[in-house]
């Protein structure tokens, strides 16, 4: 699959619109983001890695939480954007771990929890299991890209764009 040649569709009230995800860059900059972005699911990691860095994010890649755990010791990311529901450990476990380390070691890394779950107690969970936001499957593309940036600015990670 060619990720430039994809259409995104985002909706706006009761329109949609369509867009080309290389041209993401001109709706939101993620220029100067690092985004952690855990998924065990290979297909969703590489379309999601894909269209952020089509906004122009780094992204560093983790199929599981074990996985991420490693990447956050050797460099703590700006942003994490987490699936919930993943084998082994899950998405709120792996964030507690993430919220017992150091600051300085990446504990306090704001966080958005990815979900096919919908229902309000599942985002009250994904809160106070430390997600700054909840965003349930199907995603909606550019609410996750201006949340990943808001996220960096407020920070202070990431001057705004």
């Amino acid at each position: 699959m060619v990720v430039s040649s994809l259409v995104a569709i985002e909706k706006f009230g009761n329109r949609s619109h369509p867009f080309r995800s290389s041209e993401l860059h001109r709706w939101v900059s993620l220029a100067g983001l690092r985004v952690l972005l855990v998924e065990d699911d290979v297909d969703q990691l590489e379309l999601l890695s894909s269209l952020l860095e089509h906004a122009n994010a780094q992204v560093v890649k983790a199929t599981s939480a074990e996985q991420a755990l490693q990447q956050l010791a050797q460099r703590a990311p700006d942003v994490i954007v987490s699936d919930i529901n993943m084998p082994d450990c899950d998405g709120y476990h792996f964030l507690r771990r993430v919220r017992s380390r150091r600051v300085e070691d990446g504990g306090a890394t704001p966080a958005i929890a990815l979900t096919g779950r919908t229902r309000p107690e599942d985002q009250t969970r994904a809160l106070l299991a430390g997600y700054q936001l909840h965003f349930s499957k199907p995603l909606r593309l550019l609410e996750l890209l201006l949340a990943i940036r808001g996220l960096g600015e407020v920070t202070g990670r990431r001057s705004p764009a």
